[in-house]
């Protein structure tokens, strides 16, 4: 499946709003943002992300992997369901796209953090804008470019069938944290705990 599939699926769904007036964490974003990539540069989402962002910033054990084969070192998605243990197998398309499906380590999510922070992926402008706020969701937190902002924190959070995961900076304790689960909801209350010890 590539990008451009996706788009029978939302683009002739009503605006939720007018631009600028909320808000909301929505996949069909990514989903647009990698289109105009790919428009832009002239190739797929996947190959320019393992290019760019993957290489570039030295994450080795990272990529798009077809979860139709067993990849040494990429766990396999589970969540208990009705008493009963499922596979996520079926809840994706095969591979990644800009809305999610990219496999990476803790060690590479750690590798790509610090590449942004030095400016390895970004001009200074915009790493700068990367690592800001730009947007308040509610009163504690904050959007940015991708990330969340809550007070000296920093933070990147998703789950879905058999998967949840978490890439943390902690500013005022100067600690950096990633939290993997191959189940849905096994990560929040590693994440829980971690605020708990470091956020102020």
């Amino acid at each position: 499946m590539e990008t451009v599939d996706f788009l029978p699926q939302f683009a002739h769904k009503p605006a939720l709003a007018k631009p600028g007036f909320q808000a909301r964490y929505c996949n069909v974003s990514y989903v647009l943002a990698g289109l105009a990539l790919e428009r832009t540069v002239g190739e797929s989402y996947r190959s320019y992300v393992t290019r760019e962002i993957f290489e570039r910033a030295g994450m080795t054990e990272a990529g798009f992997f077809d979860r139709r084969d067993s990849v040494p070192r990429v766990a396999e998605g589970w969540d208990l369901v009705d008493g009963t243990w499922r596979s996520n197998i079926f809840s994706y398309p095969p591979i990644g796209s800009p809305d999610g499906g990219a496999h990476a380590s803790a060690k590479d999510l750690l590798i790509f953090l610090d590449a942004v922070r030095n400016g390895q992926l970004l001009t200074p402008k915009l790493t700068e804008e990367f690592l800001t706020p730009q947007v308040a969701r509610d009163e504690q937190v904050r959007f940015g470019f991708g990330l969340e902002f809550r007070r000296s924190t920093l933070y990147k959070e998703g789950s879905n069938a058999g998967v949840s995961a978490l890439l943390t900076r902690y500013g005022n304790a100067d600690v950096d944290a990633v939290v993997l689960s191959n189940a849905e909801g096994a990560a929040w209350p590693v994440m829980a705990e971690l605020n708990r010890r470091f956020e102020s």
